[in-house]
């Protein structure tokens, strides 16, 4: 049976007066008796019995639904369906508006409470594997960004990925897979959390799920998750937080198409300081949390983090030094040694993000002509044999000796917009062109060949 998760929720005493009450709108105002009367337990009865636990342990007053609002302006019941109803609310907090919205679900004959998740994708369609629930609209045959469903290639790497958190973190086992709802944009992936913004992925203090635009912002959710499975109340340091979600990401920390460790170096090569006391970017703690898995190894960083969790000492400075048994100083003097001499090749590393190749692997791929490979987006016409031929000789009037001297393939990447351009090749144009590496949203006769 599918699980689903929701946030906990208050209402504040609102009067409403209806000419026509709903069934809907009269368990609204019970809800809302319920809660001022401060009667939770009758009040968690409203609320989808999958969803109940979690409530009870995240937030047993139901308060954290309006936060600090204490008065609502506006309360709109919209039917979506004859099983479903939208309530959407206004309320004012510290002089500022707030929306937010919930729903009203029928499941046989019984009615409850539920948020934008559960309500909206009751009909999506399910992959399980062993760590992860994906739940997919297989009917968005085209979305806005990333892939509508989850390839099998997206599936292995999201387990191995999974496996390295589990085994730095120490944990054994997951009580609950997590839920990974797979929106298509950063606005669905607000819709979906009922939210007002753009969001490339969203997740919840203590839940077993995260919404976001596949397979975007997936892995850094699922870090938040992991994390605080492991340390619950306890703080952990931004520096080893931020570091453990985007070092976990598989790619060593990728970060604007260079690893953390070269905005690290460029940093210190401009001769601004770097102190561990101060870093706070995600490029500079990605960097400390790599120095410290690769050059001291998993057993001292999984020490770090039980004792962090224990909270046998809330001083981060103390808690490196006892660990690893050298002074501050010292370790940021390696960090710093470490850095310098790191050198990274001037190509690009694009491909190597782990969202470049799962969504890649959705393109067809030919091998055309006597040089190219065409990697063909969902909805772009493979070009013919002719026509990538006459592509190559237009190519090689700028640079075929860079070819001939490689032996390199040309990549022609064919993709379906700009859209698609701005999120594998970080570029608005239309044109991407680096070295044998050409990605295109235009026809492959009309390049115009800007060499970089």
């Amino acid at each position: 049976m599918k699980k689903y998760i929701i946030i906990t929720f208050v209402i504040f005493f609102v009067s409403i007066s209806f000419a026509q009450e709903s069934f809907e709108r009269k368990l609204f105002n019970k809800f809302v008796t319920l809660f001022n009367n401060k009667d939770f337990d009758s009040a968690y009865k409203l609320i989808h019995p999958d969803l109940i636990d979690f409530v009870k342990n995240s937030d047993p007053t139901l308060y954290s639904f309006f936060g600090e609002s204490s008065s609502i302006e506006n309360v709109k019941f919209t039917r979506f369906d004859s099983n479903t109803v939208e309530i959407t609310l206004t309320a004012i907090a510290d002089k500022n508006s707030l929306f937010r919205n919930f729903f009203i679900i029928k499941e046989g004959d019984h009615h409850y409470f539920t948020k934008p998740w559960y309500a909206l994708t009751k009909n999506w369609d399910i992959v399980e594997s062993e760590h992860f629930i994906f739940i997919f609209n297989s009917k968005n045959k085209r979305p806005k960004y990333g892939i509508n469903y989850p390839t099998s290639l997206s599936v292995d790497i999201f387990e191995e990925r999974m496996r390295w958190f589990l085994n730095i973190l120490d944990i054994k086992k997951l009580e609950k897979k997590i839920q990974v709802y797979m929106a298509s944009s950063p606005e669905e992936v607000a819709k979906l959390a009922g939210a007002e913004g753009k969001f490339e992925g969203l997740s919840i203090q203590g839940a077993d799920f995260c919404i976001a635009v596949f397979p975007y912002g997936v892995l850094h959710e699922i870090g938040h998750i992991l994390l605080y499975k492991k340390s619950g109340k306890a703080i952990l340091p931004s520096i080893l937080k931020h570091g453990i979600e985007e070092y976990g990401d598989g790619d060593g920390g990728l970060w604007k198409n260079h690893l953390s460790t070269y905005w690290a170096k460029q940093k210190i090569d401009k001769g601004d300081s770097l102190l561990l006391k101060d870093i706070k970017s995600y490029p500079e703690t990605t960097c400390f949390t790599k120095f410290l898995i690769e050059e001291w190894g998993n057993v001292k960083f999984k020490q770090l983090l039980k004792r962090i969790s224990d909270q046998k000492d809330s001083n981060l400075i103390s808690l490196i030094e006892t660990v690893y048994q050298t002074k501050i100083e010292k370790i940021g003097e390696d960090w710093i040694n470490w850095i310098s001499n790191y050198h990274e090749t001037t190509e690009p590393l694009i491909r190597n993000r782990i969202e470049f190749r799962i969504i890649v692997d959705n393109f067809s791929r030919n091998n055309l002509g006597e040089y190219t490979t065409v990697y063909c987006d969902t909805e772009r016409k493979l070009p013919s044999d002719n026509q990538v031929r006459n592509f190559e000789k237009s190519y090689f009037n700028q640079k075929g000796s860079f070819i001939k001297k490689s032996h390199q393939k040309i990549e022609l990447y064919l993709l379906n917009n700009k859209n698609r351009m701005k999120e594998l090749f970080g570029t608005e144009d239309s044109v991407y062109i680096f070295k044998n590496i050409i990605a295109i949203t235009t026809r492959i006769d009309s390049i115009k060949w800007r060499i970089k």
